[in-house]
C-alpha cells in the first residue's frame, strides 16, 4: 500500500473518529428501556445526520449498526435513532429512540460480546435539552434491551468514547479541554461504564487507541491537547499496564498536536503504529519508542 492510499484510510478513520465523538450520553424513551418497540422494515432514507459502526465481528455475524439524528421541523423536535442490521444490511429493525424539543444528539459505540452473550455489546452515549444532560445506554443482547450506565467525564460535556477494547468489560475515554469546560484527562471503567476513574489527569486528551490484544497486552496509546497546560508535554503518550502509569512516546514527532492514531490489527506481533500530524504521517514498528516520517501533503512540514 502506497502512503497516498495510506494517507486516505487515515483521513477517514480521523472523519469516522470525528463524527463518533464529542458526545456523551441520556436516557432513552420510555423509561424502561426493555419496552422499546422494535420494527423490520427496509432502512428509511438517510437524514440529517448518520454515522455506521459494524459488529468486530462482523464477518461472522454480519451486524451494522446506524446512527441516525434528525431535526423534524413539523414536530419541533430533535430526535435519534439506532437502528440494527443481521443481514449484511439488506433489513433494518429499529432498536433505540429518543427525542427532545430543544436538543438531542450521540453516537453509537459497538464493542465485542460480553461474558455469556454472543451478540456485540452497544453503547448509545447521547446529550438531551438545555443547557444539556449527559447519560450513556448500554445494551448486551445486541439492541433487545437496554441498561443505564454512567457517562464518562466529569461534566460529559468534553469526554469522547466509550472506546472499547478486546476485554469487554474495559472501556476508554479521552477527556479535552473544551472552551468553558475543563474536563482533562484519561477516564477508564473497568466494569463495563458503571463507574469510571481518571487514569491520567496531566493534559487533555484527543484519542485513546487501545492494542487489538488489550486483554493480554494491556497497552494503548493517548493523543495529548496541547496550547493550554504549561510546555514541555508529550504529544502522545503509552501505557502498558493498562493506564496505571504513562510515559511520553514521541521522539521524532513533530512538535504539534497528534490528530490520530491507528495501530496495526497484528500490533501483538508486529508492533506497528501509525500517527498523523497535521497530513504528515509517521509509522513506527518499535511500540513507538520513535518515528518515522513516510508521507507528507505537499507543502506539509514540521
Amino acid at each position: 500500500m502506497n502512503a497516498r492510499s495510506i494517507s486516505h484510510r487515515l483521513t477517514a478513520l480521523v472523519i469516522c473518529g470525528v463524527a463518533l465523538t464529542f458526545v456523551c450520553g441520556s436516557p432513552p424513551l420510555p423509561t424502561d428501556a426493555t419496552q422499546y418497540r422494535q420494527s423490520t422494515a427496509k432502512l428509511p432514507q438517510v437524514t440529517t445526520y448518520s454515522v455506521t459502526a459494524p459488529s468486530p465481528r462482523y464477518e461472522f455475524d454480519h451486524t451494522i449498526y446506524l446512527y441516525q439524528q434528525r431535526y423534524i421541523v413539523s414536530l419541533r423536535v430533535e430526535r435519534i435513532r439506532v437502528w440494527r442490521s443481521t443481514d449484511d444490511g439488506t433489513s433494518w429493525s429499529k432498536v433505540f429512540e429518543y427525542a427532545d424539543r430543544y436538543r438531542a444528539g450521540g453516537s453509537v459505540v459497538v464493542g465485542l460480546p460480553a461474558q455469556g452473550h454472543e451478540t456485540p455489546s452497544v453503547f448509545v452515549p447521547f446529550h438531551h435539552g438545555i443547557p444539556g444532560d449527559y447519560e450513556m445506554w448500554r445494551s448486551v443482547d445486541g439492541g433487545d434491551s437496554w441498561e443505564e450506565r454512567t457517562p464518562p467525564g466529569w461534566s460529559g460535556a468534553s469526554c469522547t468514547g466509550p472506546e472499547p477494547t478486546s476485554d469487554p468489560d474495559v472501556l476508554y475515554s479521552a477527556c479535552a479541554q473544551w472552551w468553558i469546560q475543563r474536563d482533562i484527562g484519561v477516564d477508564r471503567s473497568a466494569d463495563s461504564g458503571r463507574t469510571w476513574e481518571r487514569v491520567w489527569s496531566n493534559a487533555g486528551t484527543y484519542q485513546v487507541a487501545p492494542s487489538p490484544a488489550f486483554a493480554t497486552d494491556h497497552t494503548l496509546f493517548a493523543a495529548v491537547q496541547l496550547g493550554y497546560e504549561p510546555p514541555p508535554l508529550p504529544k502522545l503518550i503509552a501505557s502498558f499496564d493498562g493506564g496505571d502509569a504513562w510515559q511520553a512516546r514521541d521522539t521524532g514527532l513533530c512538535n504539534m498536536v497528534v490528530n490520530s492514531i491507528a495501530l496495526s490489527p497484528d500490533f501483538e506481533q508486529d508492533h506497528t503504529l501509525l500517527s498523523v500530524q497535521n497530513g504528515i504521517i509517521f509509522k513506527r514498528q518499535d511500540a513507538g519508542q520513535s518515528w518515522v516520517q513516510v508521507f507528507a501533503e505537499a507543502g506539509m512540514q514540521c
